[in-house]
């Protein structure tokens, strides 16, 4: 694998230029990512081909110029596997060149632990970043054989660390591998800190969500696909087309607005490329201007990022939030790195909002007139759905300038907080209900009695009569005498059945 690699770093050595540019989250920020990869044996059963190497491979070629990032690996113990630094030519082949040390080693995955290394230079952060953490795991904090330890430091990470990185304002964005990981204490580290979690039961999910919460650390414009096509403007320097296929099959090939088709085995022309199983880029410099066209296979997750000196500025948005709360957007529109202020020049583009709900539905707002300092603002409606929402940011230019820029938000069921009651003290339901069922079942003992007694002397009355019947019979006389006795005798049982 590494001569394979090092042919990876010349080639990418001769190919420096293929970097793009980040839309700053704030002005003068700096994305700072932590990215923690999980390299215990438990990552090794679900990705056997090792496959998380090229995922990496994507990352790092994707990563902004410009931009600080730092890579950890962890198992029964975490290291510094590339040390943090500004994304650039010299950055990307020290870290396509650790790559190749990337192995998988040990039973347990101490996630405490690789949160705490990678975070533990954050007090003496310089200002100017945002920071952020991508975690990547296919197991559960496994730190020692006894189940109870381990319960134990997962407790302590979240009402821990956890805690400190949410009061800091650094997100960590997770994602599981596999239905074995612990998906829950995942969901629960991105909600405590307000990241956002991901879940993937293949490893050929995994660069296209490494694709997705790199766009929201992040954030780069990109070319709008419409039913493969996209515009290029005057304005556009360069772009890169980016194509992660699935199931790790898949050509990419370029139309030119000319008709002429690109790719990079058969017709790679001006164009600079690189592929493997998984993914294809294509970076086109000084391209022509028209409508080019993609063919790539279905389900293809591609994207065409732009790079010109008109660039876009958004404001700072939580990744979580509480259901029922708005979202305030704030961008800047930059040329040549100065904030555009003049009217005349604002009043030529527009700036929309698509907000996608998680059920699919979109609604478009359009951004405010721009102030004296050029900063456009769009407030949407309270967001009400728990899920994700897709906030896509869409400059419209003349000569068909089109820009758009996703920003995705996290929303959670709020929680609930406790009520002030105001009213009187009030008796319990139930203070009448015990002398109520006391009271039945007194009652109910009382009927059953004179039920009992009744039918006693019902059964001793015929009892009388069936011996009086058999006498009669017997002696067939003194019917008058019998009578009478039988009389008497029916008074006794009376007198005492009422003693009874």
């Amino acid at each position: 694998m590494r001569p394979v690699l090092h042919t990876i770093v010349a080639f990418l050595l001769l190919l420096s230029s293929l970097q793009i540019s980040p839309a700053r989250a704030e002005p003068g920020l700096v994305p700072d990512l932590r990215l923690l990869v999980d390299v215990s044996e438990n990552m090794e059963k679900f990705d056997p081909g090792n496959l998380r190497s090229q995922t990496l491979e994507m990352v790092i070629r994707l990563l902004p110029a410009g931009t600080r990032v730092g890579v950890w690996v962890f198992a029964e113990e975490a290291r510094e596997l590339v040390p943090s630094g500004i994304v650039d030519q010299g950055w990307r082949a020290q870290a396509l060149e650790a790559l190749s040390d990337l192995e998988y080693s040990g039973s347990r995955t101490n996630i405490p632990a690789a949160l705490e290394a990678a975070t533990a230079d954050l007090p003496d952060l310089e200002p100017g970043y945002r920071s952020s953490v991508v975690l990547v795991t296919a197991g559960t904090v496994n730190v020692a054989d006894s189940p109870m330890i381990n319960v134990s430091a997962a407790r302590k990470l979240l009402s821990g660390l956890a805690k400190d990185l949410g009061a800091r304002g650094v997100p960590v964005h997770t994602i599981a591998l596999t239905r074995h990981a612990d998906s829950l204490l995942l969901r629960s580290l991105a909600r405590e800190t307000g990241g956002t979690s991901e879940h993937a039961e293949d490893v050929s999910e995994l660069g296209v969500m490494f694709l997705k919460v790199i766009e929201m650390v992040v954030p780069v414009a990109r070319e709008p696909l419409y039913e493969r096509e996209f515009s290029v403007d005057e304005r556009t320097d360069q772009f890169v087309v980016f194509a992660v296929f699935p199931r790790f099959r898949g050509k990419l090939t370029l139309l030119a607005p000319d008709g002429t088709a690109y790719s990079a085995n058969e017709n790679p022309g001006d164009i600079l490329w690189f592929q493997n199983r998984q993914f294809n880029m294509a970076r086109v410099s000084n391209p022509v201007v028209g409508n080019w066209r993609l063919q790539y296979p279905p389900k293809t997750a591609a994207r065409v990022y732009v790079e010109s000196d008109l660039t876009l500025e958004v404001g700072y948005l939580p990744y979580y939030t509480s259901a029922g709360h708005e979202a305030e957007v704030t961008a800047r529109l930059n040329d040549a790195g100065e904030t555009v202020t003049d009217p005349q020049v604002l009043a030529s583009y527009n700036l929309l909002l698509d907000v996608t709900s998680p059920q699919g539905n979109t609604q478009r707002y359009r951004l405010d007139a721009p102030s004296e300092d050029g900063l456009f603002r769009a407030t949407t409606p309270p967001l009400e759905l728990p899920g994700r929402y897709r906030l896509m940011l869409r400059l419209e230019g003349a000569g068909g300038l089109e820009r758009e820029l996703p920003i995705y938000m996290e929303v959670g069921v709020p929680t609930e907080q406790p009520t002030l009651v105001t009213r009187g003290e009030e008796s319990p339901e139930d203070d009448f209900q015990s002398p109520l069922v006391w009271l039945t079942g007194v009652m109910t003992l009382i009927l059953l009695l004179v039920w009992y007694i009744l039918r006693r002397r019902k059964r001793r009355k015929l009892a009388l009569w069936q011996k009086r019947a058999r006498e009669m019979k017997k002696s067939g006389g003194q019917d008058t005498l019998r009578g009478t006795l039988a009389v008497a005798e029916e008074q006794s049982v009376k007198d005492a059945g009422s003693l009874d």
